[in-house]
This record gives structure tokens, C-alpha cells and sequence, in this order.
């Protein structure tokens, strides 16, 4: 049998099949996301200062920390593989530093959903701590701390879900003999995940609404509230997407991982937005 290099043996390779394609993408929209996230704080430094920075220039901090955390785990796996990238049979013909390395991409890929999701709600949380400044009546306020709850309470629930799916918790990573379906390709994560990923922004956009009805402020302020709004659009579009086109794909984790990047980068984009926008609707 071939010797097994960091990356695998050649038969490992072979098996898990990865395309070319991927890493330059992939690298693409690392670096455009960092762009996306870093560039925020010293346009607000410039504008506010250091003291004057909000607590959703602050969370930024951790949705930076996220999307780097993600991004390494993604790129582990796509080096590596997982329990989900080959069958039975394929196991069989492996040499044990083969599926040692199987083993330690699938534990990344279950640290990636952590890292996924967080990222997700990070970028939520900022925009929640952006409308928290636009709020002025006292019903707002009541509309807001529920969307707030159900925030809360739905990122819970994901995580909740990604820890319990799969039973025993040390099958996420089993690889000889491989876990079930569901412990590989982690199919209940991934609608959890997408349906209270949508609910929470509908959710925040239902907040939004009112706010753009009731705001009495110059135009421009308006129009760049209903950006924002448009943005929220986008991301939910995004989500869908994602779900849709992974379902569709091969149970692989490059498929996976393809779509989650992607999604993740239109998110990012989407909360440059509201910061960039909402910074100069606020000075407007």
C-alpha cells in the first residue's frame, strides 16, 4: 500500500475525489470576507473614534474570530476528508493512518458547525445591536426584546441540535466501522439550521419594518433603511439556496462546505452593508 502522506496516502485521495476548483475559490472568499469584516472598524474609528465605537463594532471582534475559526476547520476538511466523503468499502482498503486522518477531518467538520452557526448569529446580533439604536417608542422596544428571545432561543436550539442529532456524540467522527447517515452527512443540522437561520431573519425583518414606516427622518436615512432591508432579503435568498443546492449535490463535505462558505460570505456582505449604510444614515 502506498505511504501516507499528511494529506493521505494516494488511495485516500483517490477516494475522496476532492476537485481543483475548490481552494482557489475558496481562498477568494476568505480573504474578501476578512476584507468585508476588518474594514468596518477603522472606517468607524475614523468616524466616532475608539470610545466611540458601539457594541455592534464590538461583536464584529467575535464574528472576525468566527469566520477565521470556520474557515480553518473548512480548509482541514477539504485536506483530510470525512466519515461522509467515503463508503464502507472504501474504509476497508485504507490503511490505519488513512482513517486517522478521516477521523480528525470529520472532528473538524463537527467544529465547523459550531463555528457556522456562531458566525451566522454573530452577524444577526449586530444587526440587532444596530436597530437597538434606531428605536424610539415604546412598543419598538417590546418588539425588539422578543425578536431578541427568539434569537436567543433559536441559536440555542441549533446548537443543542448539533450536539444531540447524532447519538453516541464520539459517532460524529466514527469512522471504522462509519456511523450512521445521519451522524455522517448530518442532514437534521443542516434543516434545523437553515429553518431557525430564516425564521431569525424574517424575524428581524419584521422588526425592521415598522421602523421604516414610523422613522421621521430625512429621506436619505429611509432609503438606506430599506437597503438594509433589501440586504436581509438576500441573505434569506442565500440560505435557500444553500439548503437547496447542497440537497441536490453529492453527500460530500466539499458540497457542504462550498455552499456554507458561500452563504456565510453573502451574510458578511450583507452586514458590511448595514454597518456602512447605517453609520452614514445615523450622520445623515
Amino acid at each position: 500500500m502506498a505511504t501516507a502522506s499528511r494529506d493521505g496516502s494516494p488511495l485516500l485521495k483517490e477516494f475522496l475525489g476532492r476537485d481543483p476548483e475548490f481552494l482557489p475559490e475558496f481562498w477568494t472568499l476568505f480573504v474578501l470576507g476578512m476584507i468585508i469584516i476588518i474594514l468596518r472598524f477603522p472606517v468607524q474609528i475614523r468616524r466616532v473614534g475608539v470610545k466611540g465605537l458601539e457594541k455592534d463594532d464590538y461583536v464584529g471582534i467575535f464574528t472576525l474570530a468566527t469566520w477565521v475559526s470556520t474557515m480553518t476547520m473548512v480548509q482541514q476538511v477539504y485536506h483530510h476528508g470525512s466519515n461522509i466523503d467515503v463508503t464502507q468499502e472504501q474504509v476497508d482498503q485504507l490503511s490505519q493512518s488513512d482513517i486517522d486522518l478521516l477521523i480528525y477531518g470529520s472532528k473538524c467538520q463537527e467544529v465547523a458547525w459550531y463555528c457556522y452557526v456562531s458566525l451566522l448569529w454573530s452577524m444577526k446580533l449586530t444587526i440587532l445591536l444596530f436597530y437597538k439604536r434606531l428605536i424610539g417608542h415604546l412598543w419598538h422596544r417590546h418588539v425588539f426584546t422578543m425578536v431578541g428571545i427568539f434569537a436567543t432561543m433559536s441559536y440555542t436550539a441549533v446548537i443543542l441540535t448539533i450536539s444531540l442529532s447524532c447519538r453516541p456524540y464520539p459517532a460524529n467522527w466514527q469512522v471504522q466501522p462509519l456511523p450512521s447517515f445521519e451522524c455522517a452527512f448530518k442532514l437534521t443540522n443542516l434543516l434545523v439550521t437553515t429553518s431557525l437561520n430564516i425564521a431569525t431573519d424574517v424575524a428581524i425583518l419584521i422588526l425592521a419594518l415598522p421602523l421604516l414606516k414610523e422613522l421621521n427622518v430625512p429621506i436619505i436615512k429611509k432609503i438606506f433603511v430599506m437597503v438594509l432591508l433589501c440586504s436581509g432579503v438576500f441573505v434569506i435568498a442565500a440560505a435557500i439556496m444553500r439548503l437547496v443546492l447542497t440537497l441536490q449535490g453529492a453527500p460530500s463535505t466539499e458540497t457542504i462546505n462550498r455552499w456554507g462558505v458561500r452563504e456565510c460570505l453573502v451574510g458578511a456582505a450583507a452586514v458590511s452593508d448595514f454597518s456602512f449604510s447605517g453609520t452614514v444614515s445615523l450622520f445623515c
